[in-house]
């Protein structure tokens, strides 16, 4: 309810402004011509004879005269993503205006294809938000933007809050940007992962991430195996990690993560040696009864929590190392920032090859009371 409050308060001030500036011109513009965009989805089309065709969807918001705020998604299709500019104003009777953008989403069929061409017109279109969250959905992203929930007046405020609050839990981090794309898909020895969303019979959900290598999509992790790649790959995230002996026996923790690697070489081959420190509270225990009493309790908690981490951390590089034909750790950038960077070397088929540890470092600082 406060986030609804909060996106009415943002269009309402942002139709004012607008408002304000227009009159300031010639001619001026009233507040009942403007779309106001707030979430932009990419799909493809791939009927057409000479390649594809690239389909873009906008939710807007827009005032009729002495009545509230109404939204409705407007759809452009082309040849390019410029046409599509062109073809979705054809259909409205307003002017679109960007740099309200929320959430940027790309169906799975367009992030597989490639984004260089969608993330090249937001670039060099300086009306775009650069700090809009981007995702990537199932099926189409269409679809995603008209979905309608009754707790909010769009999807965008349901998927916008939902990774900018992400970082709480499953140790996922806060640069999901447009910007933060740009930055790192051209980066070397770096290689992007976003959110993946769903339509489910329980409304949209976050059920893992896509992989990526440069600007295209090449894999998809469920949210079991994301949030053991966000503990590896990222530092500042939080999460709850369990070491359950059976139904009745479980200890639940929940620490932030902070990750630094030491890189090395052995011979021809580089090693890296992830070192993850973890600390947090306790927020469930039916397993270790004498925490507050036993000091001796509290580390045999901490050495079996260090363990099941690095086996749990292990047991997963070693499944995925081979799967996507990338380093989706950003290993490369460690080894390229301490022994030199250069066009000629492939960042992915280096770290593939490499020697990869994992060292964990845990320290509860309460017990109980925790954010579960």
């Amino acid at each position: 309810m406060i986030m609804q409050k909060k996106m009415k308060t943002v269009i309402m001030i942002s139709f004012i402004l607008i408002l304000i500036i227009s009159f300031i011109g010639k001619r001026g513009t009233l507040v009942e011509e403007l779309n106001i965009s707030s979430m932009i989805g990419y799909d493809l089309k791939k009927d057409f004879v000479d390649g594809v065709n690239y389909s873009v969807s906008v939710r807007t918001h827009f005032l009729e005269s002495k009545q509230q705020n109404h939204s409705h998604v407007l759809i452009g299709e082309g040849l390019n993503v410029g046409e599509t500019r062109e073809d979705r104003q054809l259909k409205s009777n307003k002017k679109l205006i960007l740099g309200l953008e929320k959430v940027i989403i790309f169906s799975e069929e367009q992030a597989r294809y490639g984004l260089k061409a969608p993330v090249d017109a937001l670039v060099n279109n300086p009306e775009v938000n650069d700090n809009g969250k981007v995702a990537v959905c199932s099926g189409k992203a269409k679809d995603i933007l008209e979905y309608e929930t009754k707790k909010y007046n769009a999807t965008d405020e349901v998927i916008g809050d939902m990774i900018e609050h992400s970082n709480e839990f499953n140790f996922f981090p806060e640069d999901y940007t447009v910007i933060d794309f740009i930055i790192i898909s051209s980066s070397e020895g770096r290689n992007e992962v976003l959110p993946y969303v769903e339509l489910t019979k329980d409304g949209i959900e976050i059920t893992g991430v896509a992989i990526f290598n440069k600007d295209k999509m090449v894999g998809k992790l469920d949210m079991k195996d994301a949030k053991i790649l966000n503990l590896l790959r990222e530092s500042g995230g939080k999460g709850i990690l369990t070491i359950q002996k059976n139904s009745t026996e479980f200890i639940n923790y929940h620490p932030k993560a902070k990750r630094k690697v030491n890189c090395s070489k052995e011979g021809d081959r580089y090693k890296f040696v992830i070192e993850l420190n973890l600390q947090g509270p306790i927020v469930g225990n039916e397993l270790y009864k004498n925490f507050s009493s036993d000091s001796k309790a509290l580390k045999e908690f901490e050495n079996e929590m260090e363990k099941h981490i690095e086996k749990m951390c292990m047991d997963f590089i070693n499944k995925t190392k081979g799967n996507y034909g990338v380093d989706i750790l950003e290993l490369g950038k460690v080894a390229a920032a301490k022994y030199g960077r250069g066009k000629d070397i492939d960042w992915n088929k280096e770290v593939l090859n490499s020697i990869i540890e994992v060292k964990a470092k845990v320290k509860v600082d309460s017990q109980g009371r925790g954010e579960y």
